[in-house]
């Protein structure tokens, strides 16, 4: 799958999510720091609730760590800007932003890991419990797609020492969720 039909494929494989009641970018980054509960209902009026594609690109880096945090909605609200955000849909807003140096102190958002870790994790299962066939064909799609990345990548570096270790890393990720489609 190219890249433009995968941006497709994730926009309309999320078309009209909604946050509802799930905990919210700004909601999670407050539970990792550990704040209160009534200091993270007050992060939660800052939460975009209605539509994915407005959450900002400096947004998802000062909150990377809310990944961590999401409930199920929160999760199948959020994870397809983050993926976007990982195939370098906003490539152009992320320069900016460094040379303006807003981003520079915050860690990049990590979805790939997130898709990956400890997925057999009653957390994990918890996690994604809510992605419909659709949501979960468009996750492997994505994974496929950046296993291929990665192939490119060492190819291009002549990077071979450790490919087949990490195709395999990607293999089985991509197994696990072919899975969750029976």
């Amino acid at each position: 799958m190219n890249k433009t039909k995968l941006i497709t494929t994730i926009y309309k494989s999320f078309k009209n999510v909604k946050l509802e009641d799930g905990i919210g970018l700004w909601e999670g980054q407050g539970l990792d720091d550990y704040l209160s509960v009534e200091e993270c209902k007050k992060l939660r009026e800052k939460d975009e609730k209605e539509d994915w594609s407005k959450i900002s690109v400096l947004d998802l880096y000062k909150c990377s760590s809310s990944l961590s945090f999401f409930d199920t909605k929160g999760m199948r609200f959020y994870l397809p800007q983050f993926m976007l955000f990982h195939i370098d849909v906003f490539e152009k807003e992320e320069e900016k932003l460094y040379q303006e140096e807003k981003i520079g102190n915050y860690f990049c958002p990590d979805i790939f890991s997130t898709l990956s870790y400890e997925m057999s994790s009653e957390y994990s299962q918890y996690q994604f419990s809510l992605l419909n066939k659709q949501q979960i064909q468009c996750v492997i799609d994505f994974l496929h797609y950046i296993l291929e990345e990665r192939k490119a990548e060492y190819k291009l570096y002549e990077r071979t020492y450790s490919l087949e270790e990490d195709i395999k890393d990607y293999k089985d990720v991509i197994v696990f969720w072919k899975n969750k489609l029976q």
